[in-house]
């Protein structure tokens, strides 16, 4: 059974030729139809003997093409009837192995006469359906007039409910629209001179005259002289991304102001090097911020804390994100020790993990703290072994604590079984009135001394003493 056999009824030119020397080996009655050539006239023979293209180069082409893929697909071809008449077509062939030698399967779509008429309706259907779907605002206006066309899109970013409305209200003069016409006169210079602007941001007014942020794109129109005739253009709301950039612009100044002032240092280290220090921790340790990025962290370590900083490093460069408190000896410039207080956090640096925190010299404050300890060890020292009998009390006469010579000096084995009989020292004066007066004195005199006065003692009875008498303040300068 003949291949083409099977093609019979198709309206497609149908043709079967052998692939060694190009003749026709059958063809279809299409062909016959629509071509004026009868079988007779073909078979055997082949195409540019008949006269169906004369273009050579053509020829070359469709058989350099089979060689090198073995089909065509699409190719434009003009085909030459017996009238005389000159259709315009695809062509696609197939090349089909058989028994008896290789054939060329072919199939000619012949095209309508309005062919490129009809492409061009699709391609401004296509264009016109993109225009009103898009999610841009596309428009085109006069160079120095308003608009002559806008897209929903282009209403909507405006604030108006339709095209036609938009059109109706700026058919005058597009340009009013940019809220710094002064810049817009500089964009509009720059779309003459170079021919389009892309992605140039602007503020544009909205219907209800509230200001948006658009990003826009435009090309100039010319006529066969070189004229403008409209501009072409889109904008799209960048309103949410610009405040978003200005938010983290300001947030980011905000950060930098904090950074640049703040007492701590502040730092980012990775994989052991310095990748960031601000100008307190460079000047903490004698350095610019400069001369630290870069640097590897552990030269700056004391070597006595050295295997404990190593550890932490080991421990964050595996994944660990806990969040690291510690003190050590950091090494300035100069070679002087430092002690820093340090907090260290995880983060994400680069696609790597990395430490982040704060740096605080303490070497002075922790100097003050062990000063205070041994004070107060060296007062406590001193208060307990005195010989002389101390007390201090609140003013309103709570007992705080005694020592031990006051103790024995009123007959009692120890300080807790003095404060366990006489809880107050109202208790201990024999005239419990004369309390008032030595702290009306001490008020106003701040301190007085050898004041001799009557007390109780473990029995009860009276013993005169000899008391100094100092009032002490509080840090807000209160007694």
């Amino acid at each position: 059974m003949r291949l083409v056999e099977a093609f019979e009824s198709s309206e497609s030119i149908i043709a079967l030729l052998s692939a060694d020397d190009g003749r026709f080996l059958d063809v279809n009655p299409a062909f016959v139809t629509v071509t004026g050539y009868s079988r007779e006239q073909v078979i055997g023979r082949i195409p540019i003997d008949v006269g169906l293209w004369t273009d050579l180069e053509f020829r070359a082409q469709l058989w350099e093409s089979l060689r090198a893929e073995r089909r065509v697909v699409g190719a434009p071809a003009l085909i030459s009837c017996a009238d005389g008449r000159v259709l315009t077509g695809r062509l696609h062939i197939e090349m089909l192995p058989g028994s008896e030698g290789s054939r060329l399967f072919c199939l000619l779509q012949i095209l309508p006469e309005n062919y490129q008429s009809i492409v061009d309706m699709r391609r401004e259907s296509l264009y016109r359906d993109l225009f009103l779907s898009a999610s841009e605002g596309i428009y085109r206006s006069l160079p120095d007039g308003g608009f002559l066309d806008v897209n929903p899109a282009m209403a909507r970013i405006l604030g108006y409910d339709s095209p036609a409305e938009l059109l109706l209200e700026l058919s005058v003069r597009a340009r009013d629209i940019y809220v710094d016409q002064e810049r817009d006169g500089l964009d509009h210079a720059t779309l003459l001179a170079q021919e389009r602007i892309d992605q140039v941001r602007v503020q544009v007014y909205r219907r209800d005259r509230s200001s948006i942020w658009v990003s826009e794109n435009a090309r100039v129109i010319r006529d066969a002289t070189g004229k403008p005739i409209f501009f072409e253009g889109s904008l799209e709301d960048i309103t949410a991304q610009v405040q978003a950039e200005q938010a983290l612009k300001q947030s980011q100044s905000l950060y930098q102001v904090l950074l640049d002032n703040t007492r701590d240092g502040v730092f980012l280290i990775q994989r052991g090097v310095v990748r960031f220090a601000n100008r307190a921790m460079a000047e903490m340790l004698g350095y610019e911020p400069a001369d630290l990025v870069g640097r590897p962290y552990m030269e700056l370590i004391d070597e006595g804390d050295a295997p404990a900083q190593e550890l932490r490093k080991r421990q964050r460069e595996s994944g660990s994100r806990d969040l690291q408190m510690y003190e050590l000896q950091m090494v300035r410039k100069d070679g002087r020790r430092i002690l820093c207080e340090v907090r260290a956090d995880a983060v994400d640096y680069k696609g790597d993990i990395a430490s982040t925190g704060t740096l605080r010299d303490v070497t002075e404050e922790r100097k003050q703290q062990r000063a205070l300890v041994q004070a107060e060890r060296r007062y406590r020292e001193l208060f307990q072994d005195s010989p002389v009998g101390l007390f201090r009390s609140g003013l309103g006469g709570e007992i705080v604590e005694v020592n031990g010579a006051l103790a024995t000096m009123l007959g009692f084995k120890s300080p807790e079984e003095l404060k366990a009989r006489f809880t107050n020292m109202l208790d201990v004066y024999a005239d419990p009135s004369e309390r008032q007066l030595l702290v009306e004195r001490a008020m106003r005199d701040g301190a007085f001394n050898h004041y001799e006065t009557r007390v109780h003692d473990a029995e009860g009875k009276e013993r005169w003493i000899s008391t100094n008498v100092r009032l002490t303040r509080d840090e807000n300068n209160e007694p």
